[in-house]
């Protein structure tokens, strides 16, 4: 893979990159924060004043994100099946070392000693932090030379979910743009009755294998999603064949 360095510019990280920071990384809170920067696409700034009450259990094993809660700027988006199961570990194991959970918790907080200690939320310079030094264990990243980057630390990841998102086939443009936050008027169409999040998953789905790290993870959801899209077409096919099969008796019973 190609170092991310030389200066500091617009480019994504790849799956590639990301997978690779996983596969260094043994700390079970910093990899939940990698997958749920890869998933979401949010700010870095955004982390630290995101609660547990602001991450809850949607549909197909997927979560649901609030984004800036309760100010002007709030929206949702979504995690992949495979960024929730992470998180749920990691917050397991916080449990486990007997800190209570609870809505008001941070969702990611800093190192700690005694799991019983006073929960901190991570503030962006720690979650750079995280990302960074990832980096550098993969030798993406070599601090000894230029400080000037491809990929700006606190954006690659928000870049990539971006360029990802928006490439996708048949993803309606203003609805990804919802779920990065920008400030979009959702206009009514024939589905103006269903929830906007309801929306918002419809097209999140369009992309999660995409946005799945772990390559047999992806490989599995897209041929769920293609042996899907054949048991469609099958019912969709026996449905005119039914059709076409009435209207066949109709016309014998009109030429009696």
């Amino acid at each position: 893979l190609p170092e991310v360095g030389k200066r500091t510019g617009g480019k994504p990280y790849t799956t590639e990159h990301i997978a690779l920071m996983l596969e260094f990384e043994r700390v079970m809170r910093n990899k939940a924060i990698i997958h749920f920067l890869a998933a979401t696409g949010v700010r870095v700034g955004a982390i630290q004043d995101i609660k547990l009450k602001h991450v809850i259990d949607f549909k197909e094993d997927c979560k649901m994100v609030t984004v800036y809660a309760d100010t002007k700027d709030e929206y949702v988006t979504f995690l992949t099946p495979e960024a929730s199961m992470i998180l749920d570990i990691y917050l397991e194991k916080r449990k486990n070392d007997r800190e209570y959970l609870n809505p008001e918790s941070p969702l990611f907080r800093t190192t700690y000693q005694f799991g019983t200690a006073k929960a901190v939320a991570m503030k962006k310079t720690s979650v750079c932090g995280v990302i960074n030094r990832g980096l550098e264990r993969t030798g993406l990243r070599v601090t000894n030379t230029s400080k000037r980057y491809d990929i700006q630390i606190d954006h690659g990841f928000r870049k990539r979910w971006n360029t990802i998102v928006k490439n996708t086939d048949g993803m309606k443009i203003i609805l990804a743009e919802k779920m990065m936050g920008h400030a979009i008027t959702i206009p009514l169409d024939d589905t103006y009755n269903v929830p906007v999040f309801e929306k918002l998953f419809q097209e999140y789905k369009k992309a999660i294998s995409e946005l799945t790290i772990d390559e047999s993870e992806r490989l599995r959801i897209k041929n769920e999603q293609q042996q899907k899209k054949i048991t469609e077409l099958e019912v969709k096919n026996a449905r005119i064949e039914k059709l076409e099969r009435r209207m066949r008796v109709i016309e014998k019973s009109k030429e009696r």
